[in-house]
């Protein structure tokens, strides 16, 4: 059975390995942009967030949909005569 976390973990904004959050840092640290670049994003609208409190998460998600987007972006730029 897996261990929950303690009282402080959650008041640290911990997120499990498993849950469909992300936090700005873990973005960045995705997407080798620095901290404030992700926040800017956020704050700007670019990428969708959800808002707990004071902290702003991105939903994993994002990154599949807007890869998959990508990925059929660059197949039209290759079929298109």
């Amino acid at each position: 059975m897996s261990e929950l976390p303690s009282e402080d973990d959650v008041l640290d904004g911990y997120l499990p390995p498993t849950s469909p959050l992300m936090d700005l840092d873990e973005f960045g640290a995705l997407l080798g942009v620095k901290r404030q670049r992700a926040y800017a994003m956020a704050l700007d609208g670019l990428i969708p967030v959800v808002r707990l409190g004071r902290r702003i998460y991105v939903p994993r998600s994002f990154l599949d949909v807007a890869a998959d987007e990508a990925i059929r972006a660059w197949q039209r730029e290759r079929t298109t005569p």
